[in-house]
């Protein structure tokens, strides 16, 4: 396996880490809160919205992380 591939799979892997951690920690508020209950389309629209939001994210900042490699690699 090649840096570019290990590199592409740890950056997947932490960008899904980082967003099941703030997509739960936002679920959990607004369960507390009582804004809407376990398994409702509340809760499917708190991950969705989360998981958009991560997804733009990370496609939008992996060019930066590959150029940055590269210029440290020369």
């Amino acid at each position: 396996m090649n840096k570019k591939i290990f590199t592409g799979i740890a950056y997947v892997s932490f960008i899904i880490m980082v967003w099941g951690t703030l997509g739960s920690l936002v679920d959990f508020q607004f369960l507390q809160s009582k804004i809407y209950q376990e398994g409702s389309i509340g809760q499917f629209s708190t991950f969705s919205l989360t998981g958009l939001v991560f997804t733009v994210a990370g496609v939008r900042l992996y060019p930066m992380l590959l150029n940055k490699l590269s210029s440290e690699g020369n």
